[in-house]
């Protein structure tokens, strides 16, 4: 019976991290869709069979009395395989992998190298979320492969007809984007007498060095990325249509912000927000309406980004300064820019590269992705 209950537990704990990571890939501001609500029902219909079973169980009659939670040794059980493996890892860092194929994951891509630990990963994507503001605001995907997207190119049209006319019908056309994944690498060095050290704390330097670099590769890449190797900037995945050119040559003005705002349909403009690189917004920062009062609203509140025309504003120095011809500033709902994220982040040591200075340099390898998947919803603000 014992058995029997920890692999409902253990179940059931599955079925509650697949319901979890599929909101978190499909929900938008705490939303879903009628479509992936009814698979999300799934889920819980399952958690709820599997809930019953454990009822079932437990109300059979047993020669030994229960004293304790089974509930309590499914957690440790797994807390226990968790940490098992984190530890594992932790102490391959430090001594070069030598016995690691015995009971680490391996990469099961071309990229080698082996999977890091479960809440690794979570706290390293956490601090990539920190580095890059993109991912704060797009839409994050997990994809084990390449993944069609499709998207409405022209909108279906309503049409007054006559009695009796024939019908003009015209639906809606689609065009599919794909969400790709691109290898993107970072090399961290630490000399193997820190490694050597019990006192250093080698995992936390490494998700600090990783998620500093790749943070900052992603946020450029995904802004003004050429396709080559790479992804496809969003300023160049922007159509002409979406475009607002200001009124006077090589600079903008309060009206100009405004023509933005309103050239985003209503729909898109409920979850919308500014983003732009600081010297941008400092220029902004001083603009004033009529009465001479300054359009931008500063937060008085950690953690609550400052508001311009009564919408959020975020900063990336990667978006181009306030010159002719450039697009320094986006407007939209960030939400319709899909982030993918391709397998798990794996580390790949490499002892010879740095040998003669008595180093081990650790590849931390990211595969992604950025696309565009609804072009009305962003608007770029071009400089006449």
């Amino acid at each position: 019976m014992k058995q029997e209950l920890e692999q409902l537990f253990l179940q059931r704990e599955k079925v509650r991290l697949d319901a979890k990571n599929f909101l978190d890939c499909h929900s938008v501001n705490g939303k879903i869709s009628r479509e992936e609500a009814k698979e999300f029902e799934k889920y819980e219909k399952e958690m709820k069979n599997l809930s019953q079973q454990i009822e079932s169980e437990l109300s059979k009659s047993t020669t030994k009395p229960i004293l304790n939670n089974p509930q309590d040794n499914y957690f440790s059980l797994a807390e226990k395989s968790q940490n098992k493996y984190r530890k594992n890892f932790v102490a391959e860092l430090r001594n070069g992998f030598k016995t690691a194929k015995n009971y680490l994951q391996e990469s099961l891509s071309d990229a080698g190298g082996y999977i890091v630990p479960q809440e690794m990963h979570d706290e390293l994507i956490s601090e990539l979320k920190e580095q890059n503001v993109l991912r704060q605001i797009c839409r994050i995907v997990k994809t084990q492969n390449d993944r069609r997207v499709a998207y409405v190119s022209n909108a279906a049209q309503a049409s007054f007809v006559a009695e009796g006319a024939t019908i003009p019908l015209q639906t809606e056309t689609f065009g599919q984007k794909i969400l790709s994944a691109h290898k993107l690498v970072c090399g961290v060095s630490v000399t193997n007498e820190l490694l050597n050290d019990s006192y250093f704390d080698v995992e936390q330097h490494l998700k600090e060095e990783f998620a500093m670099s790749i943070g900052s590769a992603e946020e450029q890449a995904f802004l003004i990325g050429d396709g080559v190797n790479k992804p496809l900037g969003l300023l160049s995945q922007i159509n002409s249509e979406s475009l607002v050119t200001t009124s006077t040559a090589g600079t903008l003005k309060p009206d100009d912000l405004v023509q933005v705002v309103y050239s985003l349909p209503f729909t898109y403009r409920k979850n919308a927000c500014f983003l732009a690189s600081d010297m941008t917004l400092a220029e902004i920062h001083k603009l004033k309406d009529n009465n001479l009062n300054y359009l931008w609203q500063p937060s008085f509140q950690a953690g609550v980004p400052d508001r311009l025309l009564g919408y959020p504003v975020f900063s990336s120095n990667f978006m181009p300064s306030i010159s002719t011809g450039e697009i320094p500033l986006l407007f939209g709902d960030f939400s319709k820019v899909l982030i993918g994220e391709r397998g798990e982040f794996v580390v790949k040591p490499l002892y010879e590269l740095h040998a003669l200075n008595d180093m081990t340099t650790f590849l931390g390898i990211q595969r992604t992705d950025c696309i565009l998947s609804d072009s009305h919803a962003l608007r770029g603000l071009k400089i006449k």
